[in-house]
């Protein structure tokens, strides 16, 4: 049965090894549980998709190859096979393959026989010691049979550039794969055709001594279509937005902590001192960060909050206390969306600093259509305005544990990720070859964006900030 990871939901993969036999070689079966999925009685459906047998038995020196002779290579009577555009025709077909599996760089064909050498990309050769070999390499190393049926289809007279035609087949059963060398990077690879739909194989490394063989590998036929069935599923799949989920409710009736208004740096650095001298810290402060729309009010607002921010975690005896950070309308928690973009920097602001300081800050935005309050660009706050409305929630807010929340109404709501409704549409990345491309975040995660930019799409001025 062949294994697909549902739409919703998740996979338990388990792998079963069984003892040894009187060879010593050991049963392998593979298994899969979907979470959605039980008898009528209620009992976890395992199903079975693989199995195989592992054997102990090591290889004899020089392996148990055919004895062909790599050494003369291209082989002696061997055409070369144009694979120029052999990805890119696969990649129509519904067969794409990324950067990293593109391994081969050259094919020939001697009658039945196919020969190809697959080298792994620059990035992955500092890998290929950590495999027996490396999975990679051993896909391109079976390439060359498909690019080589690309070639033959386009030299029938297909002369539009399309892979029509082009007969797909996954891999099926495999037989005798046998292992012989750990840590391969470049492979000389011959591919044979022992019977109707079953390819052997042998391969060697660049010194010439053998790396893998296999006896055959079977091959089942899938349609362009069911991989494109595949490929919509997946995209429809991979696409997420943030939505506003109600926070469950709390328990028991939670009481109002103590709190006190701040609004800049210095009165921070003042409560701290008053904490350091004796007195009682508070439970919660609150910042109020209400601006404007202007380029200014979003300027003036983000500093001073950063100020503020900066000055709390910074202050002595405030480690067990909250920093509340109250906005109004700064997120898209209800249907009438953001009406504060200056709060919405805000936002965005202290969001980074509670990645780095977990539980010191509380995001809590309030319902815009509640009324004015005595905020300004300035981030002043009146106790008196906001007291009653920040007094029926503080509790409920702090009990929850969520570093941010949105209250619309009487309805607490949290940010959670959710798979984006309605149609996904499949337009291509398009990049002009003399603009430049902003990659914010310049971490690990910034690295593999801006990798990923040059290679798939050719981009080439990048500005990592």
């Amino acid at each position: 049965a062949p294994l697909v990871v549902p739409e919703r939901g998740g996979v338990r993969v388990q792998v079963a090894v069984g003892g040894p036999g009187e060879t010593g070689s050991r049963s392998v079966e593979v298994y899969s549980l979907r979470e959605d999925v039980a008898d009528e009685g209620g009992a976890d459906v395992w199903t079975r998709h693989a199995t195989g047998m592992l054997s102990t038995a090591t290889a004899q020196p020089g392996g148990r190859g055919s004895g062909f002779d790599f050494a003369a290579w291209p082989p002696p009577g061997a055409q070369p096979v144009d694979i120029s555009d052999g990805y890119g025709l696969l990649a129509q077909g519904g067969y794409g393959y990324g950067p990293a599996f593109q391994g081969v760089l050259a094919v020939w064909r001697r009658g039945e026989e196919i020969f190809a050498e697959v080298a792994l990309p620059e990035e992955q050769r500092k890998e290929a010691g950590r495999f027996g070999i490396h999975p990679a390499l051993l896909d391109a190393a079976l390439h060359s049979t498909m690019l080589n049926a690309v070639a033959a289809v386009m030299a029938e007279g297909d002369d539009d550039g399309e892979s029509d035609g082009l007969e797909l087949r996954l891999p099926f059963a495999w037989n005798g794969l046998e292992l012989h060398a750990a840590g391969a990077s470049v492979l000389r690879v011959r591919v044979g055709q022992p019977e109707r739909d079953a390819l052997s194989l042998e391969a060697v490394d660049e010194a010439g001594g053998l790396v893998v063989t296999m006896d055959s590998l079977v091959g089942r036929v899938v349609s362009a279509e069911q991989l494109e069935t595949a490929a919509d599923s997946a995209r429809a799949n991979s696409l997420f937005q943030v939505g506003w989920t109600v926070l469950p409710p709390v328990r028991g009736t939670e009481p109002t902590p103590s709190w006190v208004a701040v609004s800049t740096a210095e009165q921070v650095a003042t409560l701290a001192d008053d904490v350091t001298s004796g007195a009682t810290a508070p439970a919660v402060a609150v910042l109020e960060a209400v601006g404007g729309d202007s380029m200014d009010a979003v300027l003036v607002l983000a500093c001073q909050v950063l100020e503020v921010v900066q000055c709390w975690l910074a202050g002595a005896g405030l480690e067990e206390s909250r920093l509340v950070v109250l906005t109004r309308g700064a997120v898209p928690a209800g249907a009438g969306g953001v009406s504060d973009p200056a709060g919405a920097a805000v936002w965005g602001l202290v969001r980074a600093a509670q990645a780095e300081h977990p539980d010191r800050i509380i995001l809590l935005d309030s319902d815009p259509t509640s009324g004015d309050t005595a905020g300004s660009a300035s981030g002043s706050v009146s106790a008196s305005v906001v007291g009653s409305a920040l007094d029926s929630v503080l509790g409920a807010v702090l009990a929850s544990g969520e570093p941010q929340i949105a209250v619309r109404g009487t309805v607490l709501t949290m940010p959670r990720l959710a798979r984006a409704t309605g149609q996904v549409p499949d337009v291509p990345a398009v990049f002009g070859s003399e603009g430049t491309v902003l990659v914010s975040g310049a971490g690990a995660l910034g690295a593999l964006a801006a990798r990923h930019l040059v290679a798939r799409y050719g981009v080439r001025r990048l500005l990592l900030a």
